[in-house]
């Protein structure tokens, strides 16, 4: 599944996409300056919108997109938007889908208001409309993504970090909010328990694949991720790649390594030698059982365009390039 086939995955929904995206900017239009150029600058440099797009196939599955189901997604992307702009700030990111990233342009202390400002309009956007059902399952969701941020910045200082860890990790800051986007999706055309919780589970699922493909993207050198290989390990952040390379180590290995990363030595080196190890086909293989779960999650669901979709959207999770 390659890139360009993401329009394919999105056609049950593209009509509710375009809906969705004249929305999402009404939503954001009414605001003073400079807030409201800095809103401009964050549209233009959304990402693929898998989020709201997850949150919109969830609802075609089950029934009819609803007004309900277009709040839901224009929550999530605007979380997502709110912790992307944090994310930047802390990892002083010049760069935000290959475009200047607002903390670049207007500086950290704008970037970090932006990303309030936008936590702001989505709680606004659902006490209007009474969505008590949306935020009572998004607040979660945020909480879990900080969770998992203070989890891996923790481990960054450590460097002390097992298989199990990582996944409790990237299990809150990325597949919580994916779970979310399908749960939400389902809940906005008043789903039964039943399918709500497969469509929670899956969302889950895919979340973890999408991190993992990420991780093993780190390793992989494209312009196209705009990002040097082995910038995770020049953040300090051990992914399963590198835990499973060094689980493997000899003691000694594994120390003069974990010192080369503590000191930011050798960090190509470093790289080459995870990707020599079974490191990314152990990932590999982790994130193929993982999407071999998402895809169970599925099988209740009577066939459909949208449940095509969220098929699909497994293989691509797990096959990007970006």
């Amino acid at each position: 599944m390659t890139l360009f086939e993401l329009s394919s995955i999105s056609k049950p929904v593209s009509a509710a996409m375009v809906e969705f995206n004249r929305l999402y900017e009404a939503t954001l239009s009414t605001c003073a300056e400079p807030m409201c150029s800095m809103m401009r600058h964050l549209n233009q440099s959304r990402g693929k919108q898998i989020r709201p797009m997850l949150v919109l196939l969830s609802a075609q599955l089950l029934g009819e997109v609803t007004p309900s189901s277009y709040r839901a997604a224009i929550f999530v992307e605007l979380l997502h938007g709110a912790s992307l702009l944090h994310d930047d700030v802390i990892d002083e990111s010049d760069l935000r889908h290959g475009r200047a990233s607002l903390n670049h342009v207007w500086g950290n202390r704008s970037a970090i208001i932006a990303g309030d400002y936008l936590l702001a309009r989505a709680v606004s956007l659902l006490t209007v409309h009474h969505d008590e059902y949306i935020l009572g399952n998004a607040i979660g969701s945020a909480s879990d993504m900080c969770e998992g941020e203070l989890m891996q910045s923790a481990k960054s200082a450590s460097l002390d970090i097992n298989e199990q860890e990582y996944f409790g990790i990237i299990a809150r800051k990325t597949a919580s909010l994916m779970a979310t986007c399908c749960t939400l999706g389902a809940l906005s055309i008043k789903a039964s328990s039943k399918d709500v919780e497969s469509l929670r589970e899956y969302g889950k699922n895919l979340g973890i694949v999408f991190q993992m493909r990420d991780d093993i993207l780190d390793y992989v050198a494209s312009s196209e991720i705009g990002k040097p290989v082995g910038n995770d390990i020049r953040e300090r952040k051990l992914t399963l790649p590198l835990i499973h390379c060094l689980e493997q180590m000899p003691q000694h290995e594994r120390t003069a390594m974990l010192d080369d990363i503590r000191a930011g030595r050798h960090i190509d080196a470093i790289a080459k030698t995870v990707v020599q190890s079974d490191g990314i086909a152990y990932t590999r293989q982790r994130m193929e059982e993982y999407g071999d779960l998402a895809l169970r999650q599925l099988q209740g669901f009577a066939a459909c365009e949208a449940l095509t979709s969220l098929q699909d959207l497994v293989a691509f999770c797990s096959e990007r390039s970006w």
